[in-house]
């Protein structure tokens, strides 16, 4: 038996040497090649030891094992027998060993192609976004070997080569030729092989536009326009069709390549129906609807390389539709004779008849419309995503709808007809921007508009379409919904009962915004769950017991005596803040343990981070509130 030298052995494992079997095994194939040693078959295609193996062939290879293993112990050769971890692969449907074997297989030189690939995206032709995935398939195109395009299977596009049993020539043609090109005879027999499925793929772009004829529908959609797919095949699929695509072509095959995470299950494993984690997006839209689950997608798009995926979250986003909806239904109920004469247009009031709420819906939806366009244009779904869930929840229902609630029930009937017009703009607007992520509940309210023509699908999406900030409105509601966020935080921190009525100070000395405050009293009082809201006298200390929230314009104090015990309170507060240290020292520990972040499961590790930082939030928000309550001590 030759010995030789190769640095691709480790000495440090096992006995330090290695048997090296170049015809069955990647990487023994290298060093063979390296120190020039024979390709010896041991096994066939069916699995069974040929006449190489000696006294051993004609056996299955389990057999064999087994049999060498008791030849070796009878004459005294076996040391000793032990467990080994390794890394031989299965087949994925029957689990079986697979048993590498070199036979003749078909390839494509890569160089080049590689090369026009890689140009592509360095001069702007083709865009990765998010951009940062650009490296990855900068190094597969820097590493990238002769492509093995022949496959051993029973389907797909057969391999155009063609063997003269007669001569033994080769050939491969674009057409199936009727006799060898050497000796004029035959028969020739087709290559049994096909071609890689991701060789066949990376035809896609052009092949299914009627290339190589120059069809109308060539000319009109290649090259495409965005390739949406997941990361994990930038190399099978996204790099081969950029070298396809631009060695029959000339053009790359698409202008954007936009790559998302995969989907798991809620703990971050992967999908698999032999563990029972699958989730069927079939059932889950019977569920929740298609509209919640598409709205789940696109928000948490942006979230890395794994999306987690529940029926739970897609219950959460089925929510924001069912706001929508009703939202929608108190719009459309208070119309009046209102109709929408030219869809989502703007407002059709003059800005000195429209009301403060109407002029701000207006400079907010310009704004939102302008980064929704953005987010867009830019293939960020999860932001434009959020974007728009935190507009029409926060800020169309939450505020504009209760806002405006006054004006409709009101007398002033130039008011009303002015706040039905913003009403219905702003509804017709908010329709557009979410139509790409929850395009079935937009369409069928759309539908509902009077006035309302075509499909919203055809409108063109809106931007800002030359709108200036409304910067007066928007810092004037800003500050009523500044003292409504500091007593409904007061209330939630301190734990005041839901049903308990609060008598909030404003400390503010804008004169501006002293009338405002009176003037919407009414609406703030039901908003936050208070029997008064006053503004504090110049000059007025802080009561004892009162929580407070200092912001831009000045404080809103929020007293608390007769609704929370402060000791009571104080000592549930000390309570969690020990129980919460306790749980986070337990945590911290395990991430600092390096055999816990080594060989626990990936997706505990990621889970135990994500519990530490909600902890620490929820540590500082009690330390926060115990801080407050020490000032309130008598």
């Amino acid at each position: 038996i030759p010995i030789i030298a190769d640095d691709y052995v480790d000495q440090a494992y096992g006995t330090g040497a290695l048997k090296v079997t170049p015809g069955h095994d990647h990487n023994d194939f290298q060093i063979g090649q390296r120190h020039g040693l024979p390709v010896i078959k041991a096994i066939d295609e069916k699995g069974i030891l040929t006449a190489a193996a000696g006294p051993y062939a004609g056996l299955g290879l389990d057999e064999a094992r087994r049999r060498t293993a008791a030849d070796l112990s009878e004459r005294g050769l076996l040391a000793k027998v032990e467990p080994l971890s390794h890394a031989v692969g299965v087949c994925y449907r029957c689990q079986t060993t697979v048993e590498p074997l070199v036979s003749r297989q078909w390839f494509v030189k890569t160089t080049g192609l590689a090369q026009k690939a890689k140009e592509a995206v360095l001069d702007g032709r083709t865009r990765f976004y998010p951009a940062s995935w650009e490296k990855t398939y900068f190094d597969w195109l820097d590493n990238i070997r002769d492509w093995c395009v022949s496959r051993q299977l029973w389907w797909g596009h057969r391999i155009p080569a063609w063997r003269c049993e007669a001569c033994g020539q080769t050939t491969v043609s674009r057409e199936d030729p009727d006799r060898c090109p050497k000796c004029q005879g035959g028969p020739l027999t087709q290559d049994p092989d096909v071609l890689d499925t991701w060789f066949s793929s990376a035809l896609w772009p052009f092949s299914t536009l009627g290339w190589p004829e120059a069809t109308a529908d060539y000319a009109r959609y290649y090259p495409t326009t965005v390739l949406v797919t997941g990361f994990d095949i930038i190399f099978f699929w996204v790099a081969r069709m950029m070298m396809m695509g631009l060695w029959a072509t000339g053009q790359a095959p698409f202008r954007a390549v936009v790559l998302h995470p995969l989907v798991r299950d809620a703990k971050g494993q992967k999908m698999s129906k032999s563990k029972g984690n699958a989730i069927d997006p079939l059932v889950v839209v019977d569920e929740h609807g298609a509209d919640a689950f598409r709205l789940t997608l696109a928000a948490q798009t942006g979230q890395g390389r794994d999306l987690k995926l529940s029926a739970s979250r897609v219950a959460g986003y089925g929510k924001f539709v069912n706001k929508l909806w009703n939202a929608a239904r108190f719009v459309l109920t208070n119309l009046g004779e209102e109709r929408l004469e030219e869809g989502p247009a703007g407002f059709k009031a003059p800005i000195s008849d429209a009301s403060l709420p109407d002029r701000w819906i207006k400079s907010r939806l310009g704004r939102v419309a302008a980064q929704a366009r953005a987010h867009l244009e830019g293939f960020a779904f999860d932001r434009l995503a959020d974007a728009i869930y935190h507009f029409v929840w926060d800020e169309f229902c939450d505020w504009y709808l209760e806002l405006v609630k006054p004006i409709l029930f009101g007398q002033d009937q130039k008011a009303i007809k002015a706040t039905r017009e913003s009403l219905l703009s702003a509804l017709a607007e908010v329709l557009a921007l979410a139509h790409p992520i929850i395009p079935f509940v937009t369409e069928e309210i759309w539908a509902k508009i009077p006035g309302a023509s075509g499909f919203l699908m055809k409108r063109a999406y809106p931007g800002a379409d030359g709108r200036e900030p409304d910067l007066a409105a928007e810092a004037q509601i800003g500050f009523l919904t500044d003292v409504v966020k500091a007593v409904r935080s007061s209330r939630a921190d301190f734990g005041v009962p839901p049903g308990a009525k609060v008598a909030p100070l404003a400390r503010v000395e804008d004169p501006t915004l002293l009338a405002l405050l009176r003037e919407y009293a009414p609406i703030l009082l039901r908003l936050m769950g208070a029997d008064s809201l006053t503004a504090a006298p110049e000059g007025a200390v802080k009561p004892r017991d009162a929580a407070f929230t200092v912001l831009a314009w000045g404080e809103v104090w929020t007293p608390l005596g007769g609704h929370v015990d402060l000791t009571v309170e104080a000592g549930r507060l000390n309570k969690e803040a020990d129980q919460l240290a306790k749980d986070l020292a337990k945590a911290k520990g395990k991430l600092a343990n390096p055999q816990y972040v080594a060989k626990a499961p990936a997706e505990v590790v990621e889970e135990t981070r994500e519990r530490v930082a909600e902890m620490e939030a929820r540590a500082k928000a009690v330390a926060k509130s115990l801080a407050a309550l020490k000032d309130m001590a008598p």
